[in-house]
């Protein structure tokens, strides 16, 4: 799915010089990228995503195209990874598919308030990759890069990869697990965030074969957790030596005991709207819902009648921040429409998030194909 495209009084053209214009603001072509009066990065999809016949595609062109679909495929920090390759094209590309983390960290750790931001970008690239580390603030370790490599483009939300970040700021306790995983996915690293006795080698080395859009180790954690505590408040843990295998069989059991006690134990219907893979993800059951509430710090699970009653449809959103989706149908023309979208901890969303729902929202009514 293209990215949506940007209307209204500040749409943008490419001018003869090959510049993007957009209101005031002027971005200069690659490799500079430089952007005046002030840095923005409202056109990131659409300048990312434009093809051959786009407005946008005369500046798109100038950008190498393996580079391009490289970051195609990166959930979250496509424009900054961009800014990142231009600053020094062949350290910044390299960094870029080798440990696509650590480039997403040293993008993000840009200061605001630097004036030059290619500049500082350049300096940190001309270091190795362990002073890079401590730099932005990390230990300046091998091991630390090792990590950090295991972690695909494709699972590089960026959310996972500050949790990742902050387990090896912290010393996490599963940190020398880490380093032995064959690779490490955003199923692991949403492990990672759970109470380091919730979670143990047999369990993170399970979420090494999860896929980038999913977190099924993380979800049946955070079921097994939802039922206990409903059956059993306060208590302690007492599967922390379990595999993902026999935990399962645990939330099996639970599922069953707690099968007729409520309408939305019932199955979900299939959801109206197809999702993207690795951008909305449909929540297609009750315990999928319970996760998502667990990791955005929201009540997604209140909608559980709503679903079984073919009324609301919740998704997980990941564009430029990770967020949750809530649409409805209308009554009276029997359309899909936005009931809820929020960030984590029910902050109000990105504008870029919100024109990008919109957009697969109308393009994907049933009907409209």
């Amino acid at each position: 799915m293209s990215a949506p495209a940007i209307s209204g009084p500040f749409e943008p053209w490419v001018r003869d010089d090959g510049c993007i214009q957009c209101g005031v603001t002027v971005i200069a072509p690659w490799p500079s990228l430089r952007i005046a009066p002030a840095r923005t990065t409202t056109l990131a999809r659409e300048i990312l995503w434009a093809e051959r016949g786009d407005r946008l595609w005369p500046f798109t062109a100038s950008i190498p195209r393996s580079l391009l679909q490289l970051l195609r495929t990166v959930p979250s920090n496509g424009w900054e990874l961009l800014e990142l390759a231009a600053a020094a094209p062949e350290r910044g590309c390299e960094m870029i598919r080798q440990c696509p983390a650590l480039a997403v960290l040293i993008a993000d750790s840009c200061p605001p308030d630097c004036a030059d931001r290619a500049a500082w970008l350049c300096r940190i690239l001309d270091l190795t990759w362990t002073q890079a580390l401590g730099a932005i603030g990390l230990p300046a370790e091998r091991r630390i890069v090792r990590i950090l490599r295991k972690l695909p483009v494709e699972h590089c939300h960026y959310d996972i990869v500050e949790i990742l970040a902050a387990a090896c700021r912290s010393r996490h306790p599963h940190l020398r697990i880490l380093s032995h995983l064959p690779r490490i996915t955003r199923d692991t690293g949403a492990l990672l965030k759970l109470p380091p006795e919730m979670t143990n080698a047999h369990l993170l080395l399970a979420s090494t074969k999860s896929n980038y859009d999913e977190e099924p180790v993380r979800w049946c954690l955070d079921a097994v957790a939802w039922f206990r505590e409903q059956e059993l408040p306060g208590r302690p843990w007492p599967y922390g030596r379990l595999d993902a295998m026999a935990l399962g069989r645990i939330e099996a059991r639970y599922r069953i005991r707690f099968g007729n006690d409520g309408e939305f134990w019932a199955p979900f219907p299939p959801p109206p709207i197809p999702g993207v893979p690795g951008r909305i993800a449909a929540l297609r059951d009750f315990w999928r819902l319970v996760a998502e509430g667990n990791q955005q710090s929201n009540c997604a699970e209140i909608y559980a009648p709503e679903i079984v009653a073919g009324r609301s449809y919740l998704y997980s959103v990941s564009v430029l921040e990770r967020a949750t989706l809530a649409i409805r149908r209308k009554r009276e023309t029997g359309l899909w429409v936005v009931d809820d979208l929020r960030a984590k901890d029910n902050a109000p969303p990105s504008e870029l998030t919100k024109r990008y729902v919109d957009e697969w929202l109308r393009g994907n009514q049933p009907g409209s194909f």
